[in-house]
């Protein structure tokens, strides 16, 4: 939280995460490898502002993506010859958004609720490619 002035703040989160798992074995006529690797990231900014004693407001912007990607790769050696065949796959979806929220204080027997929000999604859902 970063405070401006009495009657503006800032708060600033997020998160980063990702992960692998990989694999291999070897063998005299080939080997196989492979692997996963995912993860995500998550921010937010929140601008915080009193426009006077009765009316406040909330401005967000936020961010994420997830993200995954495979891969599945074999050798094959037979009678001096070697062949490779190898699979990847990947997929993702990404957000953007942006919202603002107003809370009006009319009387204290009543609370107004109102704002408006977009969000952009971006779209991966999977993109395969096979090589022999």
């Amino acid at each position: 939280q970063h405070k401006i002035n009495d009657k503006h703040r800032l708060f600033l989160s997020g998160y980063f995460g990702s992960d692998v798992f990989a694999n291999e074995f070897k063998e005299e006529d080939g080997r196989f490898k492979g692997g996963i690797d995912w993860g995500n990231i998550i921010s937010a900014l929140r601008w915080n502002w009193q426009l006077n004693s009765k009316l406040f407001a909330n401005t967000t912007l936020t961010y994420s993506r997830y993200r995954i990607d495979i891969l599945a790769e074999v050798e094959d050696r037979f009678e001096g010859q070697t062949e490779t065949y190898s699979a990847k796959y990947f997929s993702g979806i990404e957000d953007l958004a942006a919202r603002i929220d107003f809370d009006f204080i009319p009387s204290p027997g009543h609370y107004i609720r109102f704002g408006a929000s977009a969000t952009n999604h971006r779209y991966e859902p999977g993109a395969l490619a096979l090589n022999a």
